[in-house]
């Protein structure tokens, strides 16, 4: 089991980042839920119901870390850039995507538009994690070229200065780096997994666990702070630029470095598929018609339990359907030299 080689990342799959990468996913979908099905809380609705409130913030400021955790893991092993990679990444997100739109205008919920077709292929604006990771993809050789050759210091040098840029002009909201959801802002979180990788891992993994309680309950206590002040908390406390969000992303990272899980097959099942969760349920329709919809209605009837249901219903689900895009895969990739 420990053999099965990831097919994007170098080398075998690890059962402990692969069990990080299904958490991510999770925490994306919590981010999803939380935010654009039920809303963040405002000032008034911390008054009414405070605990509530509250907790979904801290949740909120915890799922944030998510997507940023997804692409710290292939800076941690590194992307093997190829011809057959790149177009397996693509098949698979065609084969949701053109999915979706297929499936929802067959059943009439959909008109088939311009706008629907060219989504496919992200080319009307969604899709943005798709386009920015596509970015890093090509230009991963030359970023493991520099990790592999630069001295130390001159890597270290690098990220301090980019980070310093991007956490000011990020949160300045410049094109450049779409706070954080950037492909530009991807290399850099790639670097930096590599450079920690390499060189930091030993004098920062002891206090990865208290550094990431700590910076999520300080960056939940400011968010509640300013909400109740009215003032907008989105650019400081859940821009992935932010330092608030970068700490403790390094540190979950760093932190499942230190656990040892035995090679277990249906964990790096489970987390082969976990970028098809993505795909599946924040496709704009999808998340549009279905996602948001079925996470109110879970809310309003189960409570907190019902939308945990609803999540692991929406990953199951999300793996199940991407068992024969594998089949098709194996079978067309046959045919790439």
């Amino acid at each position: 089991v420990n053999k099965q080689i990831s097919s994007i990342t170098q080398g075998p799959r690890q059962s402990n980042f692969e069990l990080l990468r299904i958490l991510a996913m999770f925490l994306i979908l919590i981010l999803h839920a939380n935010g654009h099905a039920l809303g963040l809380p405002d000032a008034e609705s911390i008054h009414q119901r405070p605990f509530y409130e509250i907790f979904r913030i801290f949740c909120e400021c915890f799922a944030i870390i998510g997507v940023n955790v997804f692409v710290l893991i292939s800076g941690w092993f590194g992307i093997r850039a190829s011809k057959k990679g790149f177009l397996a990444l693509w098949f698979q997100v065609i084969y949701f995507y053109l999915g979706i739109v297929l499936v929802l205008y067959c059943l009439g919920l959909i008109p088939l538009s311009l706008n629907n077709i060219s989504s496919v292929l992200c080319l009307n604006g969604s899709g943005w994690f798709v386009v920015s990771y596509s970015i890093l993809y090509i230009l991963s050789p030359v970023l493991n070229k520099f990790l592999e050759t630069a001295p130390e210091k001159t890597i270290r040098n690098v990220l301090l200065a980019f980070f310093a840029f991007e956490i000011i002009y990020g949160m300045a909201i410049m094109k450049e780096f779409s706070q954080g959801s950037s492909g530009l802002s991807f290399m850099g979180l790639y670097l930096l997994a590599g450079y920690l990788r390499k060189y930091g891992v030993r004098r920062l993994t002891k206090w990865a666990g208290i550094v990431l309680v700590v910076t999520t309950i300080i960056n939940a206590g400011i968010f509640t702070t300013l909400t109740l002040f009215s003032i907008p908390a989105k650019r400081l406390c859940i821009a992935y630029c932010s330092p608030l969000v970068i700490i403790p992303s390094v540190a979950m990272i760093l932190w499942f470095s230190r656990i040892t899980i035995k090679p277990n097959r249906f964990i790096n099942f489970i987390a082969a598929s976990a970028f098809a969760v993505y795909l599946f349920h924040d496709f704009y329709l999808m998340r549009e018609l279905f996602y948001c919809p079925l996470i109110r209605y879970s809310d309003s009837v189960g409570g907190l339990f019902g939308v945990i249901v609803a999540m692991v219903l929406v990953y199951t689900v999300s793996v199940i359907l991407d068992q024969p895009r594998k089949l098709i895969w194996n079978y067309l990739k046959k045919f790439i030299s």
